[in-house]
């Protein structure tokens, strides 16, 4: 299986009602992991087994770990069969055999910003997406927990800016959206024909 990420819920508290808070799910051939579930949870629709893992990024409403029945709950750097989970000051580094995902979740000191870099690279705390882009190049940049303010300027929008100014493909996850980080770039590299010959 290419590694999935299948995106339950990208709200946030103050945007309750209009988006879910669901967090999103981590689907590769080694591990199942669901990063941050919320009261969105529930709307999964998607048939899947125990989870591996289950990372939680903040005890606050919003990323209720206890919704779901996984066989752990990982709040400090493990490894969880193949997956190597790393915690980060403001977010997790994800690394599979397949590539490596960085999920930021506040702000970023400029100067721990290469402890980030990642084939994909997921926001949920927005403000510094722009700066860390240009700096990390990541394959793939995903947006999601959209704020009020995001949903007015448009979640959608703002990927297509943000990718026209870092020429660095970007986009804005929605409620119940699936990403296939090879189809988008995100971990698979590109091979030449002289292999075949």
């Amino acid at each position: 299986m290419k590694p999935t990420l299948h995106f339950i819920g990208t709200g946030t508290p103050e945007t309750r009602g209009q988006l879910n808070e669901g967090g999103f799910i981590l689907q590769t051939n080694y591990a199942l992991l669901w990063i941050d579930p919320g009261p969105g949870t529930s709307q999964c629709k998607l048939k899947l087994r125990q989870p591996d893992a289950c990372i939680v990024t903040s005890h606050e409403r919003g990323h209720d770990a206890d919704l779901i029945n996984a066989k752990e709950n990982v709040t400090e750097s493990k490894k969880v069969a193949s997956v190597e989970l790393i915690k980060k000051e403001s977010g997790w580094k994800i690394k599979t055999p397949d590539g490596t995902i960085s999920y930021i979740t506040g702000k970023i000191k400029l100067i721990d910003t290469k402890q980030y870099a990642a084939d994909t690279i997921i926001f949920f705390a927005h403000g510094q997406e722009e700066e860390i882009i240009t700096k990390l190049k990541p394959k793939l940049t995903i947006l999601t927990g959209h704020t009020k303010e995001l949903l007015k300027r448009g979640p959608l929008y703002f990927a297509r800016e943000l990718q026209k100014k870092t020429k660095v493909q970007t986009i804005a996850a929605q409620d119940n959206t699936t990403v296939d980080l090879n189809t988008y770039s995100g971990t698979a590299e590109q091979k030449g024909l002289a292999k075949f010959g």
